[in-house]
């Protein structure tokens, strides 16, 4: 993805002027500026939204309408735009690539360098205004920004209201100066407040024992990065290994495995596994094996859990996703994309009697394999968050179904009606650009994309193979695995629980807003009957099986979402990875590893322990 940079530059040295203008612009979309001082004659407006949007660069020309304006644009590195505005409308305008999104009818690509004479630096330089105008397409259309800049004198236009936002203003001119629009005091009075009453629930909770270990992985070499903790739990004695994953130092870095074990939890260095940077880790179902996958997702480790000695190395052509141990632990299965066929599921042998298998598809992407306790099935995610039952021994998919959406915005019907005329219509204009194989792989694909169901992000078993719990993008559904092997091909199977997630809202920088129930997350408390599950509402969810009752085990403080989340075998703590989202900004938070007391917070939630 290129970068996006939108900038409008008035030709003034009066400040003031620009700011009581900007003060009064109405928009739903930008609400938010940063003013540069004069600089050379202009004073540049960098509005929110990545300064995307000529409406506010039209409105701010009606308001000042004696002034000159240049409205300066790069989307995503591949359009340079840019409008001339002068006695409060546009007299020149310019698009690199007009039809860069599809318009069926593009408007011309413009610009007019004579125009710009009045207010070229140089006006000699009419001539090399235009020759860059008319240049064919640039690798990276802000290299023409750059020099268009230069030729008329804009400063600053290599950026863009998040970026400096977000902290990157090395080479900005006078940045010490500029102002916001509207003043932020108030607003960042209110969060400093916010962060204060956090920080002392954060605290109240490590003193009362519920927290026993909140961790982050210290310094990145790149701001734009964090570390992420890459942790697996031992079933052989709940004790958790880990080590931090920093995305920025790449293979380059040396990893130094860490052990928390319980009671006491405290940090060990974990003896005997030394390995290079990594970017996975599993345990067999009775850690008696482990494997660890290396840090360019392409080869395997597999290591004997007891002595710990690697006992095998496995290297695959394209990018390892998601790896699991059959319940049996006689096998390794293994999920490795970008390569022909594009999808394949490895089936790895850890016996020497046993031989390796490998399904391939071209179409589905696994994004998660469950093993049944029973040895015999994988329940497998697909990109589409449909269901899939594949056998083990013949490694074959043997059931496909999927979830029936439960909140649906439309009528079926409407549904239906709309979306198969959508796709007709599609259909009808692809035929003509793609080969009768091409199109009948859209087809299918459109198939599963549209279906009226609750897509599946994450799932797993319970110990007993009864049930399957999933993680839905509107909540937790279970179901029940018998009936999932019975549902007819490709139809809906019947859900035994439901509980919707708490709804959140994301805010994006283009102004739209989206309401999230996405689980992220499953635990399970075999002994209590009782599933648990987090997402971006940052709170653990429980909900019991044999009352039905649902409720919150742990609200957290400052709503950090839980991307990651297991109950130790033993039962006495959660184990988690808490990561905050940060809204309208390039700022990286660090990702938190959190061990939590199991029995506390059930004390607190008035449930048995």
């Amino acid at each position: 993805m290129g970068g996006h940079y939108g900038t409008i530059h008035v030709r003034t040295e009066d400040r003031d002027a620009v700011r009581s203008a900007v003060e009064r612009l109405s928009s739903d979309r930008t609400r938010r500026f940063l003013i540069a001082p004069p600089i050379a004659g202009w004073v540049t407006v960098f509005p929110e939204n990545n300064g995307q949007d000529p409406v506010i660069s039209e409105a701010l020309a009606s308001t000042l309408a004696d002034q000159t304006l240049i409205h300066c644009l790069v989307h995503d590195d591949d359009v340079f735009a840019y409008w001339l505005l002068e006695r409060g409308r546009t007299v020149d305008a310019y698009n690199s690539c007009p039809d860069y999104f599809d318009d069926p009818n593009p408007p011309p690509r413009g610009g007019n360098a004579t125009a710009f004479r009045h207010l070229l630096l140089d006006s000699e330089k009419v001539d090399e205004l235009q020759a860059l105008l008319d240049a064919p397409r640039f690798d990276f259309e802000l290299e023409r920004q750059d020099q268009f800049a230069a030729l008329v004198g804009l400063p600053n236009t290599a950026y863009a209201y998040e970026y400096l936002q977000g902290g990157e203003t090395e080479g900005v001119q006078r940045w010490k100066q500029f102002i916001h629009v509207p003043d932020l005091a108030p607003e960042k009075s209110a969060r400093r407040a916010a962060a204060a009453r956090e920080r002392t629930e954060w605290k109240a909770l490590q003193q009362d024992g519920v927290l026993l270990l909140d961790e982050t992985g210290g310094k990145v070499v790149h701001k734009l990065f964090v570390k992420i903790p890459v942790w697996a739990i031992d079933p052989a004695s709940s004790a958790v290994a880990l080590a931090w994953k920093d995305y920025s130092r790449g293979a380059s870095a040396v990893t130094e495995w860490q052990r928390f074990s319980p009671p006491l939890w405290r940090s060990e260095k974990w003896e005997g596994v030394e390995t290079e940077c990594h970017a996975g880790l599993q345990f067999s179902p009775t850690g008696a094996r482990f494997a660890i996958q290396a840090p360019n997702c392409s080869k395997i480790d597999i290591w004997d859990g007891l002595v710990k000695h690697r006992v095998a190395e496995r290297v695959f052509t394209g990018t390892i996703t998601t790896m699991t141990f059959g319940a049996d632990e006689k096998w390794l299965f293994v999920v490795v994309h970008s390569q022909a066929p594009s999808t394949q599921l490895h089936r790895l042998a850890l016996g020497p009697e046993l031989e390796d298998a490998v399904l391939t598809d071209e179409m589905l992407h696994f994004i998660q394999i469950a093993p049944h306790p029973g040895g015999r099935h994988l329940a497998a995610v697909d990109n589409f968050g449909v269901l899939l039952v594949i056998d083990t021994q013949t490694m074959h998919v043997v059931n496909q179904t999927w979830i029936k959406e439960t909140n649906p915005l439309l009528p079926e019907t409407l549904r239906e009606e709309l979306i198969g005329n959508a796709i007709e219509k599609m259909q009808g204009v692809l035929k003509n650009h793609l080969s009768a194989t091409a199109l009948d792989d859209y087809r299918q694909h459109s198939a599963r994309h549209f279906l009226p169901k609750d897509s599946i992000h994450t799932c797993s078993f319970s110990p007993d193979g009864n049930l399957l719990l999933c993680g839905t993008n509107n909540g937790l559904r279970c179901l029940e695995w018998n009936g999932v092997l019975r549902c007819p091909e490709m139809q809906p199977v019947p859900v035994q629980l439901q509980v919707d997630a708490e709804p959140v809202t994301s805010d994006f920088d283009s102004g739209a807003a989206f309401v999230h129930r996405l689980v992220y997350a499953i635990g399970f408390d075999a002994v209590r009957q009782r599933v648990l599950f987090s997402g971006l509402e940052g709170k653990i969810t429980f909900a019991e099986l044999k009352s039905g009752r649902t409720g919150d085990l742990l609200v957290v403080p400052g709503r950090i979402p839980l991307t990651q989340l297991a109950l130790t075998p033993d039962r006495s703590a959660l184990v988690a990875t808490a990561h905050r989202r940060v809204a309208r900004s390039n700022k990286r938070e660090s990702a938190h590893f959190q061990i939590w007391n199991y029995a506390a917070l059930c004390r607190r939630a008035g449930l048995e322990h």
